[in-house]
């Protein structure tokens, strides 16, 4: 069965474009990846989209940019560069997704055919459209938690002269 692998490769040691594993294990999308060199969800999502189409360890490092740019940003008095620093990360993952994640998929797929020495090629891509299937139960959490972040930044928005006229009556009521 380890033929399987050899045959699916080419020469290069990577998946050619009309592999049928990595079709399976991308799924529906697989076109708009493979062809596309831009990606909006990844430009306007990075952390979201990464973890929907379970690319957990760059997901880490995308989290991890946008506190750490955020944090330095905040710390040093430019807190209003923070949403140029998040557009340029954006931008990086919207740039570079379909590259990564096709690179992402060829480990993935390499890995589970290896794991899966015994099984049929209809077992193969079984298994692979199952693992490589995204993480659907991101978008109903996600979604969610933006919007309640939308409306209470509304909320504190509007009440924001509001609380600075309690503060005023607070200070001289002492």
């Amino acid at each position: 069965m380890h033929q399987l692998i050899i045959f699916s490769l080419n020469s290069n040691n990577t998946f050619d474009k009309n592999d049928q594993y990595v079709k399976a294990y991308i799924g529906k999308n697989y076109e708009k990846i493979w062809n596309n060199k831009w990606s909006w969800p990844a430009f306007l999502m990075p952390v979201v989209y990464l973890i929907y189409r379970k690319y957990w360890k760059l997901s880490l490092y995308a989290a991890i940019s946008f506190v750490v740019i955020t944090s330095i940003l905040s710390l040093i008095g430019l807190d209003s560069l923070s949403f140029l620093s998040n557009f340029i990360v954006g931008a990086y993952f919207g740039l570079n997704f379909n590259f990564l994640y096709k690179k992402y998929v060829e480990q993935q797929v390499n890995v589970i055919i290896n794991q899966n020495p015994n099984a049929s090629q209809d077992e193969l891509l079984k298994i692979l459209s199952q693992k490589g299937k995204p993480a659907k139960w991101v978008v109903w959490y996600f979604i969610p938690i933006i919007f309640i972040a939308i409306i209470l930044y509304i909320f504190f928005l509007v009440m924001a002269p509001g609380l600075e006229v309690i503060k005023n009556i607070s200070s001289v009521i002492r």
